[in-house]
């Protein structure tokens, strides 16, 4: 029976969050997330990738893919960065510098992030043979565009609901006057992919991400046929009915309608993949947010333990006279540098 190839390709949230690394090798609270069977997350499998100085690809299981990808950034991108928040800073324009952590969840230049099927839960592959071929795809793009294609990590993931599948996570990069930059447009031009139209500018229905993911489709497929043997179902065929009794005419429409619901059934699990991860994203903004407001109301009340006494001495001051209508605390702020502490103070008092 012929396997239908799914890909989908994401790298932020509706929100513009970028994905997060941590999703795939599972280093949140799986709790939050009920697509995930716990009892089976041991079976996942997380693999990084290394290129050396002459562009040759290695390599190795993983253990934190987040801090891997944050290493490569930092190897990849901080001369340039450097270089750019220093003529910010001469600018004075401060709040335009990024850190190589902004940088790697920048909407602009945050990873790229492929999901990879083969069939669906109930007619699929082995992860092994998936994982494999995941690898070879991934040696080949980066032989072709080495340049210009930065492989980051897998994760092929056998703990969800669906079927087996594999996340790649990837970086474009090209050069300017500054150094290197992140940047999918440019650096997928520059390892000389072509628009779907080159006679039309680039926009959302042509673009080069297009013709990529096309190729990565077509390579996969080629891939899973000439070196594991597998039947993959290249695009959907409606053969003719002609000539056919009616009992063999409604089961040929039945399997069809089957196929049907099989290939929509995969694609709907990629999906839900995809929103889970959405759903990862927008907890950690939540959790962010809540550690922000935290720390603001230990502020506030710090603040009022330090305010309090320093009104009671005031008021306390104000009680003893030391002359005809004169008080303790008018000798006090006779001092200048003392009534505008005063005036901070009662402001203070007031906002909180």
């Amino acid at each position: 029976m012929a396997l239908r190839i799914t890909t989908h390709k994401g790298r932020t949230t509706k929100s513009g969050v970028a994905y997060s690394a941590r999703h795939l090798d599972r280093h949140f609270d799986l709790k939050k997330a009920k697509h995930i069977d716990p009892t089976r997350t041991h079976l996942n499998r997380y693999v990084e990738f290394h290129v050396d100085e002459d562009r040759t690809l290695h390599h190795k299981k993983s253990k934190n893919l987040q801090a891997h990808e944050l290493a490569i950034y930092e190897k990849l991108f901080k001369s340039r960065l450097d270089a750019v928040n220093a003529r910010y800073l001469t600018q004075r324009h401060k709040e335009k510098c990024k850190t190589v952590r902004q940088y790697y969840t920048a909407l602009q230049s945050c990873p790229d992030e492929y999901l990879l099927y083969i069939g669906d839960k109930d007619c699929g592959i082995d992860s092994n043979t998936l994982q494999h071929a995941a690898s070879i795809l991934i040696s080949r793009l980066q032989e072709k565009y080495s340049r210009n294609f930065i492989p980051l990590s897998i994760a092929c993931h056998m703990d969800e609901c669906g079927a087996v599948h594999i996340h790649f996570r990837c970086v474009w990069i090209s050069e300017d006057k500054d150094g290197i930059k992140a940047s999918i447009s440019q650096g997928m031009k520059a390892a000389g992919i072509k628009l779907p139209d080159e006679d039309t500018e680039t926009k959302r229905h042509n673009n080069r991400q297009m013709v990529f993911s096309e190729e990565i489709r077509d390579t996969f497929a080629d891939i899973c046929e000439q070196q594991f043997g597998l039947e993959i179902e290249r695009e959907a065929r409606d053969s003719s009915m002609a000539g056919k009794d009616l009992a063999t005419y409604q089961r040929d429409q039945a399997l069809q309608d089957i196929k049907k619901l099989k290939n929509e059934c995969s694609e709907m699990q990629s999906k839900a993949a995809l929103e889970a991860q959405r759903r990862d994203a927008l907890a950690e903004e939540v959790a962010v947010l809540t550690q922000k407001k935290n720390r603001l109301e230990a502020a506030v009340e710090r603040l009022r333990t330090i305010l309090l006494p320093i009104q009671r001495l005031f008021s306390k001051l104000s009680t003893i006279h030391i002359g005809a209508n004169r008080t303790a605390l008018d000798e006090v702020l006779s001092d200048a540098e003392m009534t505008p502490s005063y005036d901070a103070i009662e402001a203070l008092s007031e906002r909180a």
